[in-house]
């Protein structure tokens, strides 16, 4: 689904990312178009995207989710063993700047 964050898996493919587990993380990517299961697709890894699905809050940081793969948080997860990393920040409703941090931490 356009808009869903992605880590690179060591099969080469992409997947959703989530932050429960190390095996889900990191997120490198965003789709940037709907992409099928095992079917190829366009993703991003840096910059910013519209996606009018999506409501941002403007200056706010954003992670990734630890309950949903593929999913946005407002906040970094607090569950002991889940990993943290942000993702970006919106710019306006609609608006994202994705540029993930490479360095994450563990709750």
């Amino acid at each position: 689904t356009f808009g869903q964050l992605l880590y690179l898996s060591s099969n080469g493919k992409y997947y959703k990312a989530r932050a429960n587990s190390s095996a889900t993380m990191g997120c490198v990517a965003v789709a940037v178009a709907a992409i099928s299961a095992d079917a190829a697709g366009n993703i991003m890894h840096i910059g910013f995207f519209r996606n009018d699905a999506y409501t941002f809050t403007a200056k706010t940081v954003y992670w990734v989710s630890g309950a949903t793969a593929g999913a946005y948080a407002t906040s970094a997860p607090t569950t002991v063993g889940y990993r943290m990393q942000k993702v970006g920040h919106g710019k306006a409703a609609h608006i994202f700047y994705f540029n993930p941090e490479m360095t994450m931490t563990r709750q």
